[in-house]
């Protein structure tokens, strides 16, 4: 009979080249999952910051929309539209948001400060006595950059156009303007808001036949 001269099995060598090549495959792997859970988290971030940002946009829209221009005297000769804006800010008259059916002073304000742009929205029913104080909402907005108001219309004779005030005029601007300035890639995306009013004078008024424009109640 043939003995056997030796066992069957692994060398020393092959041991090692098989550990290589499974800590390897480990690596690639862990790897692969690693880039795959940042780029869920990323996602769902952008999900978040999105709807966020939706959010916010939808309220003002809803303002600006319903935002009803009536006329204020600022003196016995001269009144002007509830609708007082510049670059950073602005103020109407509009419905409730609460479905309340009255009417609320609504200013929105876009400041500045350590944590980025935040838009703090103020609101104070119309026939509220003056001690009542206003309800505040803060929505945080960019980390850096800052929010802009433009608003399109006609102030003079120099045809309607894009302007960063609008104060003090007999009814709204056709047109207002939300813009981030500056738009740094790790900011949640602010699309450009352009929104027009719905109403384009005080339907209370008491029309004046020689300016063709109201002259209060």
């Amino acid at each position: 009979m043939i003995g056997h001269t030796g066992e069957a099995g692994f060398t020393l060598l092959e041991l090692l080249i098989a550990t290589t090549l499974l800590g390897l495959l480990s690596l690639v792997l862990f790897d692969g999952l690693h880039f795959g859970r940042q780029v869920w988290q990323q996602a769902q971030t952008s999900t978040v910051d999105a709807n966020r940002v939706r959010k916010i946009q939808d309220l003002l829209r809803a303002y600006i929309i319903q935002a009803y221009p009536a006329l204020v005297p600022s003196d016995p000769t001269h009144a002007h539209a509830d609708f007082q804006g510049d670059a950073h800010s602005l103020a109407v008259l509009a419905p409730d948001e609460n479905g309340s059916g009255s009417m609320v002073h609504v200013t929105m304000d876009l400041q500045q400060g350590a944590q980025g742009s935040v838009l703090a929205v103020a609101t104070l029913p119309e026939l509220a006595n003056a001690n009542a104080k206003a309800r505040v909402k803060q929505f945080q907005i960019a980390k850096r950059g800052r929010l802009a108001f433009a608003y399109y219309g006609t102030q003079d004779a120099s045809g309607p156009r894009w302007t960063a005030q609008w104060q003090d005029q007999m009814r709204p601007p056709l047109l207002v303007r939300l813009r981030l300035e500056s738009r740094p890639e790790r900011d949640a995306f602010w699309p450009e808001m352009i929104v027009a009013p719905r109403i384009a004078a005080d339907q209370g008024c008491i029309y004046d036949p020689l300016t063709k424009y109201c002259r209060g109640r």
